[in-house]
């Protein structure tokens, strides 16, 4: 399985390197929220920062307006989130979250084949990251670290460890293999989607379709 550099190369001459995570204050938000109404504020203003960018753009995407469109005052806002960077990565974060949960459960959904299965989840993560492009460039503008959230980090985790679990259960032959293939899969997707902002005139469709057929090869399925 682990005999095809080529068809690897292919796919690693659009990845770049995944930034180390970040340890700046800046980068990070204020506690938790916990109560409910602070969590409806928290969320409103998530949702405030989404229409901002549907409507405004990435270039035009400040917390002023995000104040403005969810009815807070600007003072309210840095309670939640310190600045524009720590909410892109909070907004980024509960994007991928829900994003993995509805995948996840096609993932396990024995209706389809498990190589249509894994296909199928990893086609969905380019055309998540394509609808998502003027997020992407507002997170490279305010130079907000994704990899800095540790909620990020453990739904990476949780991801890896997820796909782990869906190769044992498709090909136990591999034994221990899994865990190694279920971590370079992660990788090499993660870092082709943070090529996509930088690199829109690539055929991304076509990426995600090659990059789905030779990762599914690579594992065995």
């Amino acid at each position: 399985m682990f005999g095809r550099p080529l068809e690897c190369g292919r796919a690693m001459k659009y990845a770049t390197r995944v930034s180390p995570p970040g340890s700046s204050d800046s980068h990070r938000r204020r506690k938790k929220p916990r109560q409910a109404r602070s969590q409806r504020t928290s969320e409103d203003l998530l949702q405030g920062a989404t229409r901002v960018l549907e409507r405004m753009g990435a270039k035009h995407f400040t917390t002023n307006r995000v104040a403005e469109a969810t009815g807070v005052s600007i003072g309210s806002l840095y309670q939640y989130y310190p600045n524009k960077a720590v909410l892109l990565v909070e907004l980024h974060t509960r994007d991928a979250q829900r994003l993995w949960e509805a995948l996840r459960t096609q993932l396990f959904e024995a209706t389809l084949s498990p190589r249509e299965r894994f296909e199928h989840v990893i086609r969905a993560c380019f055309e998540a990251q394509a609808g998502a492009q003027e997020h992407h460039l507002a997170l490279t503008g305010a130079q907000a670290n994704v990899g800095s959230s540790v909620e990020f980090q453990l739904l990476e985790q949780q991801v890896t460890a997820e796909l782990e679990a869906f190769l044992d259960s498709c090909l136990p032959e591999l034994g221990p293999r899994s865990a190694e293939l279920a971590r370079f899969t992660v990788a090499i997707v993660r870092a082709l989607l943070e090529r996509m902002p930088a690199d829109p005139h690539t055929d991304w469709q076509k990426v995600a379709a090659d990059t789905a057929t030779m990762l599914a090869d690579y594992v065995g399925l």
